[in-house]
């Protein structure tokens, strides 16, 4: 959609860029603009054409600054072939839950602006209250071009996927039937009702039940027992955005398969874990309770302590 709406201005912008570490899914276009090593490797000769600018390395406002910074001098060189940046905001979800400040988001948003590149937000993960905002954007009061959401959207009950953009953008493709303007992608399950119903029945619930302010108090909970996380010498560092925490481990080896050993210590305690590689992250359903925040955190902190 961002290539075609270029194209119905008159300009043909055929690069998209997307951050280091990213990950949009796995159809073709998908891993195209992400950065995982394996996929990559696999699929190359499928892929199209991209080119990735570096993650902020950490959550500091001097790290958003820097990684900002290079992502202009890619578009003070290459502007007029980049159609759009694709991102995560705040969360690289398969990225091992690497975050960044917000500061980044209002910085390419402004870079954007700039060079009339389009910004993609893929928020498929962190969409519908998971970062503390109903959408993680609106954590840096910016306004992406193009919002991806799904997940959330449902409540987790049936698979929906949407887009919302700009009028702007919609009006490039409004046109006489025979202009030849038209969006041309569309797939079998396009407004599929049921699923629709589904999203409708969520977004209620959202509305009515004050399920944001709910998950910051969870959140809130969840940061203080993370705390203590930091106590084990075998702990790296921890990491919070709203509802979803991050313990990276440390002094291990990627054939040890350490996430493995927390994997089957927390399934012998009644809680289901599912480590990346060496980081142990927690990002449970809206629903859960403080005790059940308890017996999730505290399992996985003697999962840990047990490694060494």
């Amino acid at each position: 959609m961002s290539f075609h709406s270029h194209k119905n201005s008159g300009v043909e912008k055929k690069l998209f860029v997307s951050l280091t570490n990213s990950y949009h899914g796995e159809t073709i276009g998908a891993l195209s603009v992400g950065d995982v090593k394996l996929y990559k490797d696999t699929y190359e000769p499928l892929l199209i054409q991209t080119v990735q600018t570096p993650v902020p390395k950490d959550m500091s406002i001097e790290s958003a600054k820097e990684a900002a910074f290079m992502f202009e001098e890619l578009c003070k060189e290459r502007a007029d072939e980049i159609s759009a940046i694709i991102l995560e905001p705040l969360v690289q979800g398969a990225g091992y839950m690497h975050m960044y400040h917000k500061e980044f988001l209002v910085l390419v948003r402004g870079i954007c602006n700039k060079y009339d590149i389009h910004m993609i937000a893929d928020e498929v993960m962190v969409g519908f209250g998971r970062t503390g905002e109903m959408f993680a954007c609106q954590s840096a009061d910016i306004t992406p071009d193009f919002l991806v959401l799904s997940k959330g959207l449902t409540g987790g009950y049936l698979p929906l996927s949407v887009v919302l953009t700009t009028d702007e953008i919609y009006a490039r493709f409004y046109c006489e039937y025979n202009e030849h303007k038209a969006f041309l992608h569309s797939h079998s399950y396009t407004g599929n009702a049921l699923a629709c119903a589904a999203a409708n029945a969520t977004l209620d619930i959202f509305e009515r039940d004050g399920v944001i302010e709910k998950n910051r108090e969870i959140a809130r909970y969840m940061g203080k027992k993370l705390l203590k996380f930091q106590e084990l010498q075998n702990v790296a560092s921890i990491r919070r955005t709203g509802m979803i925490c991050a313990v990276e481990l440390k002094g291990y080896k990627s054939h040890e398969r350490i996430g493995l050993k927390v994997y089957q210590y927390g399934l012998n305690n009644g809680v289901l874990l599912r480590p990346l590689g060496h980081v142990v992250y927690f990002m449970p359903p809206y629903i859960i309770t403080k005790a059940e925040c308890d017996k999730m955190m505290d399992t996985a902190y003697e999962a840990i302590k047990s490694l060494f």
